[in-house]
Parts: structure tokens; C-alpha cells; sequence
């Protein structure tokens, strides 16, 4: 099996350090996320699928979200690049990775208009501070707070949009059209519009949470002793 390009290495990076985690687990490298959206499950399965066979479980936790798709992937060890702490490198792919996992695409009123606030979230400040300066090359300005990245200027929000949307989930996707559509619109015609593609997110990870537990139920885990 040939190992991945460096644009390979560096979006399997993001995907598993952002909602995923890596460790070293008997010689090969393992990664694993826990998620209620099975459109983001699913592109975990597409990106690692290429170097291993992967393995998804419904389980029930203690989490806020109580129902969750558990994605699960042996890698071979030339994956050790996984490891690192920093990142490998930073492009549109990986800003598209970090909103699949980690961000939010806010379209809300302000003034009596629709504004579109693109939030990234993440415990680790050194890389919201490297994808900070990173975006603030190619024209796009932020503002950091805490552990949060905040894109909140149109042209700004408008240009991440316009360059990542096409790898975006299918929820997310739809949030960042009807932002392009209607941001800066009078709110009274845009409120109808966020509710219905909301309405759309919710219908989704109802349906998940439904499926996971019906295949919980027909395959419950086996009894501890």
C-alpha cells in the first residue's frame, strides 16, 4: 500500500486531532471519533477508508448527546505523522475539515439584517492562532476569543464561504449557501429560511439518534459481570 501525499497527510491530520483522536495501539496507529451527525461519521469512513477498514458502532453514552456513532480505524504505521501535536500544514481543505468537526455557520439578526458568523472551536490555542494567521493571509480577517475563532466581517465570512463550501457536510453546506444568498437582507424575509434549514439539521440527527438506538436495541452489548 503507498503512503498518502502530503495534502493526504495533512487532511487525515486535521480530521484526527480536531473531533478525532490518535494514539499508538499495537504497533499500528488507531483513530477513533464519537458523533451524532452521520454525514460526518460518513466522511470519516471516506477519508480513512482508503488505508484501512473501517468500523462504526452506535452506542449510548453519558454525553449531553446521548446517542452517538462511534467511528473506529486501525492504521498502518507509516500513519505516525497522526501523532504530532502540530500541524502538519494549513490550506482550505484543512478550514473546511475544522468547520465539518469543529465549527458553526451562525446566521442571525443584527440591525434588523441577516449576519453570518463562522465560529471554529477548539482547546488548542497555539492552532486557532496558526489558522488565525493563516487566514489572515489570504484576506480573511478573525478575531480569537478564548477558545473560539470568530470570522464576523462579510467580505471575510463571504470569501471562507465561497472557498470551502463545496467540501462542507451536507447541513453545513446548506447554512453556508442561504449565508451567501442572504447575508446582509433584510431579516423579516430571511428568518423563515434559517428556521426551515435548522428544521432540516434537526430532522437529520433525529433520525440518527432513532437508528442508533434501534440497532442498539436489536444487538444489545453483552452483560457485565
Amino acid at each position: 500500500m503507498a503512503e498518502p501525499d502530503e495534502k493526504e497527510k495533512e487532511g487525515l491530520w486535521w480530521f484526527a486531532n480536531t473531533d478525532g483522536s490518535a494514539r499508538v495501539l499495537h504497533g499500528q496507529i488507531e483513530v477513533q471519533v464519537g458523533s451524532p451527525d452521520p454525514y460526518l461519521i460518513q466522511l470519516y469512513c471516506e477519508r480513512f477508508g482508503r488505508w484501512a477498514e473501517t468500523r462504526v458502532v452506535p452506542r449510548l453514552t453519558n454525553s449531553f448527546t446521548k446517542e452517538k456513532w462511534y467511528f473506529n480505524v486501525l492504521l498502518p504505521e507509516f500513519h505516525q505523522y497522526l501523532l504530532s501535536e502540530e500541524p502538519l500544514s494549513i490550506s482550505w481543505e484543512s478550514i473546511a475539515i475544522l468547520i465539518n468537526t469543529e465549527g458553526s455557520i451562525v446566521i442571525s439578526p443584527k440591525r434588523g439584517k441577516a449576519r453570518t458568523v463562522v465560529i471554529i472551536t477548539n482547546t488548542r490555542r497555539k492552532w486557532l492562532l496558526a489558522v488565525m494567521k493563516w487566514l489572515l493571509h489570504q484576506g480573511v480577517s478573525s478575531r480569537l476569543r478564548k477558545r473560539r475563532l470568530c470570522i464576523e466581517r462579510r467580505n471575510s465570512v463571504e470569501k471562507l464561504l465561497r472557498q470551502v463550501i463545496h467540501d462542507l457536510i451536507f447541513w453545513k453546506r446548506l447554512l453556508a449557501k442561504l449565508a451567501l444568498t442572504v447575508n446582509g437582507e433584510p431579516w423579516e424575509y430571511v428568518e423563515t429560511l434559517v428556521k426551515q434549514v435548522k428544521a432540516i439539521k434537526q430532522l437529520i440527527f433525529k433520525a440518527s439518534k432513532r437508528e442508533i438506538r434501534r440497532r442498539i436495541a436489536e444487538s444489545p452489548p453483552p452483560p457485565k459481570f
